[in-house]
Parts: structure tokens; sequence; C-alpha cells
């Protein structure tokens, strides 16, 4: 995505405060799919949990790894 995101938008990606803007906004939503993904199947939303999720979501991101699950 992150790469996609740099061929479509190249100057955006130029300007830290709009990248910085976007990655935050990007890790807000993802905690609130996590959570609600949590609730959905009625398991307790721990904090560690999320942000483990968080932190993965973020090293997939900038890694070109792809993970069969």
């Amino acid at each position: 995505f992150h790469m996609i995101f740099k061929d479509t938008f190249p100057i955006v990606c130029q300007f830290p405060h709009f990248q910085h803007h976007i990655e935050e906004r990007e890790m807000t939503q993802l905690q609130h799919a996590v959570t609600e993904e949590l609730k959905q199947e009625h398991l307790y939303s721990d904090m560690e949990i999320v942000s483990k999720a968080l932190r993965l979501y973020q090293a997939l991101k900038l890694s070109p790894a792809v993970i069969l699950i």
C-alpha cells in the first residue's frame, strides 16, 4: 500500500507534516478496526494486543515480505 501511495501521490510524500498526518490517521483507523473486531469476537480489547497489531502492521507496511495465513 505504501509503495502504491508514494507512486500515486509523490508530492504529498515530500511533505513530512502531511505524511505524518496520514500515518497518524491510518493508525487510528486501524486501532479502531482491531478493537471492533475483538469486540465482535467477544474478546477483551487489551492495549497490549492492539499495540502489537499496530507494530506488526507497520513492520509489514515497510517490508516487501508476504505472510501466508
